[in-house]
């Protein structure tokens, strides 16, 4: 549920490579009325010593809260290559 004044829900305890498919509805004093429907994937589960791949993508204090709390240790290199000097 959203409630007034909220334009976002987290959803929780979704399965990792799993499709969901859902729509919305919102209701008011006129009445209600429904979203197209969504069709969207998860990917596979957060590894938190590989999270710093998500920067960029996830909100760093979302990447914490999904592991613990545990902070981002991003690698001297995080793109490793042949053409890479270390």
């Amino acid at each position: 549920w959203v409630g007034p004044d909220q334009d976002e829900a987290m959803l929780l305890s979704l399965g990792s490579g799993v499709t969901i498919a859902t729509r919305v509805a919102a209701v008011n004093q006129y009445g209600r009325t429904w979203s197209d429907f969504v069709v969207f994937s998860t990917t596979a589960s957060l590894v938190c010593d590989e999270a710093y791949e998500f920067r960029g993508v996830m909100e760093t204090a979302d990447i914490e809260l999904i592991c613990g709390g545990a902070e981002l240790h991003v690698p001297v290199d995080p793109h490793r290559s042949p053409c890479s000097v270390t």
